[in-house]
């Protein structure tokens, strides 16, 4: 059996260059992917939403590795009633639930995170889970678990949402919806604003230069 480890902790003790590296290795080796959840946008929401550091981060560790993570919040209000409970920490510009797992350790992350819950629950009640898709891999290995421990389980609220997948590359992608009319129409435009000045196209990925 791998050897398992459990660390509950302030987030802001993960804020760190050799765990954001083992994070984002998780992140690669994920079950199910959620890029909210990743270390490049959870740490800047969490830093801004949650600077005294009450979100805690339930990670666990097999045989060295970090295998599963979700930010963790006790919260005194559920669906605007004074009900006390723990829940996946999340905000308002996060659109996706799904914790981080490896494959294969759907099951043994949800065993960890059930039994911690179990132990740590002091006010809560309970544990809720908001936007976990109901068709993946984590989800069937929850209900599985719940299903083998007897353990009292209930979905609150559904949705479905849009989402545009394609197996296109996204200059294909383009070329396949748009009209050579727009096409057309998009170079026409592109060339009377180059007119103003010189105009270019640049992708960032940190901060730099965004309030200019």
């Amino acid at each position: 059996m791998p050897a398992s480890r459990l660390t509950i902790s302030d987030w802001r003790g993960a804020d760190t260059p050799d765990f954001r590296a083992a994070w984002d290795d998780l992140a690669s080796r994920a079950a199910e992917p959620n890029p909210f959840f990743e270390s490049w946008y959870l740490l800047p929401a969490l830093r801004a939403h949650d600077p005294a550091g009450e979100v805690r981060l339930f990670c666990l560790h097999r045989d060295g590795a970090l295998v599963g993570l979700i930010p963790l919040a006790r919260l005194p209000r559920y669906y605007g009633k004074p009900i006390p409970h723990w829940s996946a920490w999340m905000h308002g510009n996060c659109f996706l639930g799904t914790p981080l797992v490896a494959k294969e350790q759907e099951a043994a992350f949800w065993q960890a995170l059930l039994e911690w819950a179990d132990c740590h629950a002091g006010a809560g009640l309970f544990l809720h889970l908001p936007h976990l898709p109901l068709d993946g891999p984590n989800h069937r290995a929850l209900t599985a678990l719940c299903a083998e421990q007897r353990r009292p389980a209930g979905l609150v609220h559904r949705e479905e949402r849009a989402m545009l997948a394609s197996d296109l590359a996204p200059e294909a992608y383009l070329e396949a919806v748009l009209t050579g009319k727009k096409r057309k129409e998009l170079r026409r435009q592109f060339a009377r604003l180059s007119e103003l000045g010189e105009l270019t196209i640049s992708h960032s990925r940190d901060e730099t230069g965004l309030e200019q």
